[in-house]
């Protein structure tokens, strides 16, 4: 038998990073105002443009620098997309919260930075929806021997302190509660973008 070969055609990609940053910051963060989740599952800050603060500024910094590894270094982007942050934001999440599974309308890119995630504190999920077909269609539930970021509906990811996620706006994701006896804090923010895009007819500018 001839070897063969696999091609993963358009697969979704997701950044990972870490960076850690000084515990003046994370303090900053923890003792801003919060107001309870209408869905009543966790704390989100009162302030939804916490990084566009002087007192932040050194962490959006930071979040630019990956975004641009992200996009032109990884995806090759062209420099006519300037990716910008859009808006940001810190949540809390106390003993047994958890995150429903959402996206992020209205932004491209979106990500997560995790200030303070205590063990057991809720991982992330990535949740393929089931109009993402990249294999078999779900009217057909096809079971396999062994889960992998291929076949596997949920793919969950062990986050720490530091680590930074990227990954596109309409992406599914959701927490898992949080099992420990401490709050777990986060960063969420979206990016959007500018420039000009195609040519001739088919021109677009983005302000």
């Amino acid at each position: 038998m001839s070897e063969y070969k696999i091609y993963n055609l358009w697969p979704t990609p997701v950044y990972e990073n870490n960076f850690l940053i000084d515990n003046d910051s994370i303090d900053y963060v923890k003792n801003i105002d919060y107001e309870r989740m209408t869905t009543g599952n966790g704390f989100i800050s009162t302030d939804r443009y916490l990084l566009q603060h002087e007192k932040l500024k050194h962490i959006k910094d930071k979040l630019d620098f990956h975004i641009d590894v992200y996009t032109k270094k990884f995806l090759d982007i062209k420099d006519t997309a300037e990716f910008y942050i859009q808006n940001s934001w810190s949540n809390k999440h106390l003993p047994d919260d958890w995150c429903q599974p959402h996206y992020h309308t209205g932004s491209l890119i979106s990500g997560v930075y995790y200030l303070d995630v205590p063990k057991n504190s809720g991982d992330l999920v990535f949740q393929r929806m089931s109009s993402h077909v990249n294999l078999f269609h779900s009217t057909i539930n096809i079971e396999y021997n062994n889960a992998n970021y291929i076949n596997d509906d949920l793919q969950e990811i062990n986050v720490k302190n530091g680590d930074i996620l990227l990954f596109p706006s309409h992406v599914m994701h959701k927490i898992r509660p949080n099992l420990s006896n401490l709050p777990r804090y986060s960063l969420a923010f979206n990016y959007f973008v500018k420039g000009k895009f195609g040519t001739k007819e088919f021109e677009l500018e983005i302000k």
